[in-house]
């Protein structure tokens, strides 16, 4: 039986095009997502493919959507990429309490669910991996950014800890840290981003990364050459400074 890999997101976006390209190599697709027109859309486009509506806050649900998989692929699934994620802009005190909740209920909880529920299936496979999209925002807070980052930071520190308690299992785990994808969430950002934080890459460019990193040991991927020269200055310049590289970066 073909490989198989398990995508939540896998309607549009990041989630789309990772589909499509495990789908060229020969690979069964689990395609799962909250937007069943746009699933079995995709579902035609892949043949070599199952589908699903699945709102990763409900763990419910995601512990069903794994079980179903699972009947395709003999229990087992050798990558699941967790790419389900919103964003909301604007400056803190301005976002509602519903939109923010929403960020950390998908982003943070519905993340959680996922990796939870996924590992029965990843331990039965060839040389698994989980795929955490996380974020070029993990690297330092952006403002206007703020619980995005903040929840991004999360799936950078449980990809970081889950890479080393997973090992004992044979399990891989990987964080994938574009920058502003040309994406509708990408497209959502504050204009002030257009200078120097602009939407420049392209969804395909980070799916043939989450391809390349299965083979790959590294357990961090900081995608884009601007984005890797960010993290090397945030890191080492004095805090005062690093602050103001991003204030500037975003425009403020």
């Amino acid at each position: 039986m073909s490989k198989s890999v398990f995508i939540t997101g896998a309607a549009q976006g990041i989630g789309l095009a990772t589909a499509k390209r495990f789908h060229e190599q020969g690979w069964f697709v689990g395609l799962y997502d909250i937007n069943e027109k746009g699933l079995e859309s995709v579902h035609q486009q892949l043949p070599n493919s199952c589908f699903g509506v699945l709102d990763v806050r409900d763990e419910a649900a995601v512990a069903q959507a794994f079980d179903d998989f699972g009947k395709h692929t003999n229990g087992k699934a050798d990558v699941v990429v967790n790419c389900a994620g919103v964003l909301a802009p604007g400056y803190f005190e301005e976002i509602d309490t519903d939109a923010t909740d929403r960020m950390i209920d998908i982003n943070v909880k519905g993340l959680t669910y996922v990796a939870r529920h996924g590992l029965p299936l990843l331990k039965t496979g060839q040389d698994p991996v989980l795929i955490n999209i996380c974020s070029a925002s993990s690297i330092y807070g952006v403002p206007l950014l703020a619980v995005y980052g903040a929840t991004k930071h999360y799936v950078n520190g449980l990809s970081q800890a889950l890479s080393i308690e997973w090992q004992r299992l044979g399990v891989r785990v990987k964080a994938i840290k574009p920058p502003i994808v040309k994406t509708a969430m990408g497209r959502s950002l504050p204009a002030s981003f257009d200078k120097h934080m602009a939407a420049n890459m392209e969804a395909d460019y980070v799916a043939q990364a989450i391809w390349q990193s299965i083979s790959g040991r590294r357990a961090s991927y900081i995608l884009g050459f601007k984005t890797q020269c960010l993290g090397l200055l945030c890191r080492w310049l004095p805090d005062a400074m690093a602050r103001g590289l991003m204030r500037k970066a975003c425009g403020l």
